[in-house]
């Protein structure tokens, strides 16, 4: 994991709005940034009415559910709607 990927990933994670939010996905999946990260990693998207939870085997993963979901979201909902993102890394009790 870079530098770089790390800045990424802190610009991805917290508040903003949700067309920042996907654009962000976009360009570090697009600019080819992986987390470098093999494991259970559990995503939080809170929207102003709704909280959105899912799984996935990697960060590199969830980022992809993501960026599937903000394109769903996307339709209906305005680009300037605050969200909040979080992942957290699922460890494995025997690390």
């Amino acid at each position: 994991m870079t530098n770089e990927s790390i800045k990424r990933m802190k610009a991805i994670l917290g508040n903003g709005t949700l067309g920042q939010k996907y654009a962000d996905i976009n360009m570090m999946l697009g600019d080819g940034f992986s987390m470098l990260y093999s494991g259970d990693v559990k995503w939080e998207l809170k929207l102003p009415k709704q909280t959105l939870k899912g799984d996935a085997d990697s960060v590199d993963s969830a980022l992809d559910q993501l960026r599937l979901l903000f394109e769903d979201i996307l339709r209906d909902a305005r680009p300037d709607t605050k969200v909040f993102l979080a992942l957290k890394e699922m460890h494995n009790p025997k690390d």
